[in-house]
């Protein structure tokens, strides 16, 4: 939580790779009416500008820049490789820790705009499906609560996020997400010392529902996704720090054939000003 009055500025990149169905067979599956994709990776960089609106209200603004790719899956043969890249979708959330005791809990909203482009093509002109799109053209909105304790070294951890998504650019709707997850860090020097490093990691559930597509249910959406996220934090001095996590699927359930996640990695840095 950022003191009344600070104001931090951070730039983070994420990577995300999956493993691809294979021409061929995403090409028969489309022929056969499934709703499939097959993805390549995906490239987030985000900027992010966060302020101490009070002595326990913390409000942050994302700008998202992404860029997808894939195989693109429309005809009966196999595709060709394609991209498309543009700004994301703008959000804005707020958190406010509403008790300070054994444990600090704090109470996460947001609302993330239509705001990212939803008008790319790709190869050869052809229109792109919603989920090949850099923003996908709903609001969508964010609940949730976070708790966090020290304990000497140890930074402890967990809370949920439920995002409700809305129908969105060509009349596409992603499904909600729940997520949840704890976190453990221990830091290498006493707290207070610089530079200093936490290792650690977080163990995390994704559970999404499915999404829909003209008001009907895509089969090939939905489940459940495990993750286990090593990772390494850096307070480098007072004002400058720096992360890298590595969220890794131990267990995907997911509802038809997709591309499924196969690993990514988290990094960035930030600023301080207080």
């Amino acid at each position: 939580m950022l003191p009344k009055g600070a104001l931090s500025a951070g730039v983070s990149f994420e990577y995300r790779k999956y493993d691809e169905l294979g021409h061929q067979n995403a090409a028969d599956l489309h022929m056969r009416g499934e709703h499939v994709h097959n993805f390549d990776h995906d490239e987030i960089y985000n900027l992010s500008l966060a302020y101490g609106a009070g002595d326990d209200f913390e409000v942050k603004l994302g700008l998202p820049y992404v860029k997808k790719t894939f195989l693109s899956v429309h005809d009966e043969t196999a595709g060709a490789g394609d991209y498309s890249q543009g700004p994301g979708d703008v959000s804005v959330s707020g958190k406010y820790c509403f008790y300070h005791g054994w444990m600090d809990i704090a109470a996460l909203s947001g609302v993330k705009f239509p705001s990212g482009s939803t008008s790319r093509r790709g190869v050869n002109d052809k229109k792109l499906a919603v989920e090949e799109l850099p923003g996908s053209g709903s609001f969508d909105y964010t609940l949730g609560l976070a708790a966090g304790r020290e304990i000497d070294r140890w930074l402890l951890g967990g809370g949920f996020l439920y995002t409700f998504n809305t129908r969105g650019a060509k009349d596409y709707e992603f499904g909600d997400v729940l997520e949840a997850g704890v976190s453990s860090y221990y830091a290498l020097k006493p707290i207070g010392q610089f530079p200093n490093y936490r290792l650690g990691g977080e163990i995390k559930a994704r559970f999404i529902k499915k999404d829909k597509d003209k008001g009907s249910k895509v089969a090939s959406s939905a489940g459940e996704v495990l993750f286990l996220s090593p990772g390494l934090q850096m307070d480098i001095n007072k004002q400058l720090s720096a992360f890298i996590s590595a969220p890794v699927p131990v267990s995907q359930n997911r509802g038809g054939e997709h591309s499924e996640l196969d690993y990514s990695v988290i990094a960035g840095i930030t600023l301080l000003w207080s």
